[in-house]
């Protein structure tokens, strides 16, 4: 008899600890699930940021700066600076539009193109640095630098849509 009544204390034991297991699991399973969406939420907003950051980079403006800074320089050079005080004049403009205008995009970018076209017509302001293309060499290599930023950008925006897509796909098997 005493082996009975052990007997059935081991299986009433073993079926306590089945639950609880299974109870655990449900519990983690769902802790998962928190982590995943967590997860994912996290990784929408980072490439909706990115979208919106690579959007910013306009490639008109920079067209119409550049047209309008290889006319500026080729004046500059032309004129060797005869009238400088509407050169500087000139010069300052630019520079304010550039540094308003485009300043858009990335914390990284606005610095880069506001320090840059803030040098440049101070150093433009300067009468035999003046003569020399700064405009045309400062605008194409903020354009260099910025379209080498968006490549980077755009791949690491790729990266995360496909770590997304992973995400939505093993948390849609799962539910299932």
């Amino acid at each position: 008899m005493p082996q009975e009544s052990e007997n059935q204390n081991n299986d009433q034991d073993n079926e306590i600890a089945l639950q609880m297991a299974m109870q655990e699991s449900k519990n983690k399973n769902s802790e998962n699930e928190n982590d995943k969406e967590i997860k994912l939420k996290k990784l929408q907003a980072k490439a909706a940021k990115l979208e919106k950051e690579i959007a910013e980079f306009s490639i008109t403006l920079f067209t119409l700066a550049m047209l309008f800074a290889g006319t500026k320089d080729l004046f500059d050079i032309c004129s060797v600076e005869l009238a400088s005080w509407l050169d500087w004049i000139i010069d300052l403009s630019f520079g304010g539009v550039l540094f308003f205008g485009l300043g858009k995009g990335s914390f990284q970018q606005i610095k880069r193109i506001r320090m840059t076209t803030g040098i440049t017509a101070g150093a433009e302001v300067i009468p035999i640095i003046g003569a020399l293309p700064c405009w045309t060499a400062s605008l194409l290599w903020l354009y260099i630098k910025t379209s080498q930023e968006n490549s980077a950008k755009k791949m690491e925006l790729e990266k995360i849509q496909k770590q997304i897509a992973k995400i939505s796909a093993l948390s849609r098997i799962n539910i299932t």
